[in-house]
């Protein structure tokens, strides 16, 4: 008997189109399907958007003298 897997790929373009230094990291064998980390540029208003693709996304923003986290869930439709 052979066993499907079905391997959900979360994707978020505006992390790739409004980041710089983008690195994804796959570690499948964690529980996640992928971790990246990225910069925003000086120009940047310090905020994405989010578009629906059934994830849980957890966010580190790490900072000179802070770090702040945020959370967020599944989204109807683009969001910033």
């Amino acid at each position: 008997m052979r066993t499907c897997k079905t391997v959900i790929t979360p994707l978020q373009p505006y992390v790739l189109l409004k980041t710089e230094d983008y690195h994804q990291i796959k570690r499948p064998q964690l529980g996640m399907s992928h971790f990246y980390e990225f910069h925003l540029g000086k120009e940047s208003e310090h905020s994405l958007n989010a578009v629906p693709d059934g994830s849980i996304d957890l966010v580190f923003n790490i900072g000179k003298d802070k770090v702040i986290t945020y959370i967020s869930g599944t989204v109807f439709g683009a969001k910033r």
